[in-house]
């Protein structure tokens, strides 16, 4: 009987332990659904043109724009970063798809009416038309390039100025890629006269090019300053985020903002891991 008594109790003090363990269960099966609803409701997606590197380098998730977001809003946000061919970022941000969108300039704002909270330009491409110093061309003016083979940025001639946009429109060798890592490559294997493309763009994919060996991307090359600058900034759909980027933005001192910017160094940026 003793036994039995000392096996009937131990019985007995199993619902007890059972009950301890699903409390527990419940207890972090609720911690964890309240975590999931607040990284949920904090999530920004934002959208990114995909070969813009080094200002947006899709395989390693990082890059100039990326940083500058992270700097400024990733204490307070979940960042989803999604890396669209150019144009399809204006179709997703439409769509609603999109939280954040980049590379918005204030022509595009004014001419496509994309709705959304504008942060103004927050950085500049310095836009440059490069040719192989071999063909001996010579610009000195954007009403040079009608007679060349010119390979541009997808959206360049709806965004370049009136001037580019009538070149665009009446030559007849003009043609826009959304990949400009090719636009280097074509350069390179003597496939066009010239590229259109900002030069940090051109740098990094140059340096890339040139590691990868198979194209000579050291050949002599001419740079001609002759199309506009663009200055671009981000769009937002909220204007509390919005006003949160700019005054985090604002607070980043030179020191800070230059280190972003070195980061991404032809050379450094070539060999990212």
């Amino acid at each position: 009987m003793g036994n039995l008594y000392c096996s009937f109790k131990a019985v007995r003090i199993q619902p007890d332990l059972m009950n301890s363990r699903i409390n527990l269960f419940l207890i972090l099966i609720s911690f964890s659904l309240f975590s999931t609803a607040s990284d949920q409701k904090n999530l920004l997606n934002i959208g990114f043109g995909d070969t813009l590197a080094p200002w947006v380098i899709p395989d390693f998730d990082q890059g100039i724009l990326p940083d500058l977001l992270r700097a400024t809003l990733a204490d307070d946000y979940s960042l989803k970063f999604d890396y669209l061919p150019y144009a399809r970022r204006i179709l997703a941000w439409r769509s609603g798809k999109l939280d954040v969108v980049s590379d918005i300039s204030p022509t595009q704002l004014a001419n496509e009416n994309l709705g959304g909270h504008y942060t103004g330009p927050v950085y500049v491409y310095n836009n440059i038309v490069v040719t192989l110093a071999s063909k001996k061309l010579t610009l000195l003016h954007i009403d040079d390039l009608y007679s060349v083979s010119l390979l541009a940025w997808q959206g360049a001639r709806h965004t370049m100025g009136n001037d580019y946009a009538r070149m665009a429109k009446n030559n007849p060798n003009y043609n826009e890629h959304p990949n400009q890592k090719l636009q280097v490559k074509m350069l390179f294997a003597s496939r066009l006269d010239a590229i259109q493309l900002d030069q940090r763009i051109f740098h990094y994919f140059r340096e890339q090019i040139r590691q990868e060996g198979v194209y000579n991307a050291s050949l002599p090359v001419r740079i001609a300053p002759i199309v506009n600058d663009l200055d671009a900034g981000f769009l937002f759909k909220d204007a509390h985020i919005r006003d949160l980027f700019m005054r985090r933005y604002n607070e980043l001192s030179a020191q800070e903002l230059s280190t972003i910017y070195a980061h991404y160094s032809p050379v450094a940026g070539a060999n990212l891991h």
